[in-house]
Order: C-alpha cells, then sequence, then structure tokens
C-alpha cells in the first residue's frame, strides 16, 4: 500500500511539474553593429586588428581585459545579504561595458610602454551563456613602435 502511495505521489509531482507550453521556433534575426577604437585614438595609441604591420617594433607582451556584468545594490537596504535579489527588486543588472575593458587594457598598454596594439581581439559573450553575466573579453599584443 506504500509504494502504491508513494508512486501516486511520485507520478503527481512529476505531472504538476510538466510544461504544456507551445514550441516556438525562433525567429530569423540580423543586425549590425561597430566598435569604435576612439578610446585608443585619442590617447594616441596605433591599434589594429591584424596581426601583421607595416613598421618595426619591439614585442612588449601580451594584454587581456575582460569586463563581466552582474547586479549591483539598486536602494540598499540595511542587513540585506549581498547578491540576492530580492522580491522587492533592490538589485539591478549592469551589464558588461566594452570601454571599461578598453580603459583597463589602455592602462595595461601604458604600464608596459606600449605605444601600439596589434592582433586586437574582442569576444562578447551573452548572459545567458557566461555564467551569470555577460562578458567581454579583449585580447592583443602591446608594442613599442620603433
Amino acid at each position: 500500500m506504500k509504494k502504491k502511495l508513494c508512486k501516486l505521489v511520485f507520478m503527481a509531482v512529476v505531472f504538476s511539474l510538466a510544461s504544456c507550453a507551445e514550441y516556438q521556433p525562433l525567429s530569423p534575426v540580423s543586425f549590425a553593429s561597430s566598435v569604435s577604437y576612439a578610446p585608443f585614438i585619442k590617447k594616441g595609441y596605433f591599434v589594429t586588428e591584424s596581426n601583421s604591420v607595416g613598421f618595426d617594433y619591439d614585442a612588449l607582451g601580451s594584454l587581456y581585459s575582460v569586463s563581466k556584468g552582474g547586479y549591483t545594490q539598486k536602494n540598499p537596504v540595511k542587513n540585506a545579504q549581498p547578491g540576492v535579489f530580492d522580491a522587492n527588486r533592490h538589485y539591478q543588472y549592469v551589464g558588461a561595458d566594452l570601454n571599461v575593458a578598453f580603459e583597463k587594457m589602455i592602462k595595461e598598454l601604458e604600464a608596459l610602454g606600449g605605444n601600439a596594439i596589434i592582433n586586437l581581439k574582442i569576444t562578447y559573450t551573452p548572459k545567458a551563456t557566461a555564467g551569470g553575466g555577460d562578458t567581454y573579453s579583449v585580447t592583443g599584443m602591446a608594442v613599442k613602435r620603433k
């Protein structure tokens, strides 16, 4: 009798959690965007996505910069547990910022004494696949033009 009751309860739980939602195929999407290298150019740095340039240089090192989105406290609440999204929406999502990644990369370039970045690569990972927050990763080689 107990086994039948357990099976019945289990089946009731399974059926109550089953979804009857209709499958909605993804619609076609297209978009275009551009990335401005102005933060580098305004400071006098040469930047290119190419790994081949028409000038001599000394390689100084590899650069890597990341900006990751996350939750921040919107209306601080006394004794609120950090990082917990509560029913009163005291936390809001702040997305990754490519300009922040650029600023950090410029600081690293300056620390190495470089004046150019070659082989610049920008990668964006959406929030759904980035482990909780969208992410911009920027890489390149710091060089000193001769």
